[in-house]
C-alpha cells in the first residue's frame, strides 16, 4: 500500500496499484490475456515508468519480459 495512486473523480477516491507492479503481476499470473495485457500497458506507459521500481517487482516476482518486448 505504500506505493498505491491515488485516483480520484469527482468526490470518489481510491487506490490502485503502481503500472511498475501490475505489469511483473500480469506476467506472474502467465496467461496469454495476462502477458498480451502486460504488454500493452509496456507500450502505453514504458515512458513514464520507474525502471527501477519496475526491475524490483520483476525481480520480487520472478519474472522476466525480454521474451514479449518488456525491456527494464
Amino acid at each position: 500500500m505504500s506505493r498505491a495512486k491515488r485516483v480520484q473523480f469527482d468526490d470518489i477516491r481510491f487506490f490502485v496499484s503502481p503500472i511498475e507492479l501490475q505489469i511483473p503481476y500480469k506476467l506472474n499470473l502467465g496467461s496469454d490475456k495476462d502477458i498480451e495485457d502486460a504488454v500493452y500497458l509496456w507500450m502505453l506507459f514504458r515512458e513514464m515508468l520507474d525502471g527501477d521500481l519496475l526491475r524490483m517487482f520483476m525481480e520480487r516476482l520472478q519474472v522476466g519480459g525480454e521474451p514479449y518486448g518488456i525491456e527494464v
